[in-house]
């Protein structure tokens, strides 16, 4: 059944719903060996300030601890943007070629979430869930890319680096930046 109130940019190829959601709680790992360790890494920098979970990125997890899992696989695609995020109530699955098709994958794992998941402090009272759903998506364009002219103009270097999360987030993948004239 194809989903219509999961609003994520841009739109995947494909968001199928697939039943209910998972929860993350505290009890949550994120498991991630070699190629996705440090993307397992991010997403836990992603979502300690907001939940306040330590999120530990692990090797191996059991079946007493809810698991994010990070899989450099393949036989996702042969674009290295390519990804697929798999979410029922016990799992959330991403899987891409490449170590790009993992970063976009957390982006969308982002915007599943409750928009309170970007803050920079704890939000107490939050149930962190993220809809049942299976996600395939691979970029339309080989360059999406976004603009920034500082030569006549300056910014602060926290404008610059909230301007770069906010293209990585909606899955940009060149930054183009005018120093000079």
């Amino acid at each position: 059944m194809e989903n219509q109130t999961i609003h994520l940019l841009p739109k995947p190829v494909t968001v199928v719903e697939v039943g209910p959601p998972f929860v993350l709680t505290s009890a949550a790992h994120i498991v991630a060996i070699e190629d996705a360790l440090a993307a397992g890494n991010l997403l836990a920098d992603y979502l300690r300030p907001a939940t306040g979970f330590a999120l530990p990125v692990v090797a191996v997890s059991d079946a007493e601890h809810p698991a994010i899992r990070l899989l450099i696989d393949p036989e996702v695609g042969d674009d290295d943007e390519a990804y697929r995020l798999d979410v029922n109530a016990e799992t959330v699955i991403l899987r891409a070629p490449a170590l790009a098709g993992l970063f976009h994958a957390l982006q969308t794992l982002r915007q599943l979430l409750p928009p309170e998941i970007y803050g920079a402090s704890l939000v107490t009272d939050m149930r962190w869930t993220i809809p049942g759903v299976t996600i395939e998506d691979r970029p339309r364009f080989p360059w999406r890319g976004g603009h920034l002219d500082v030569s006549r103009h300056f910014f602060p270097a926290h404008y610059i680096k909230r301007y770069i999360d906010l293209l990585a987030l909606h899955k940009f993948n060149r930054f183009h930046w005018h120093l000079t004239d």
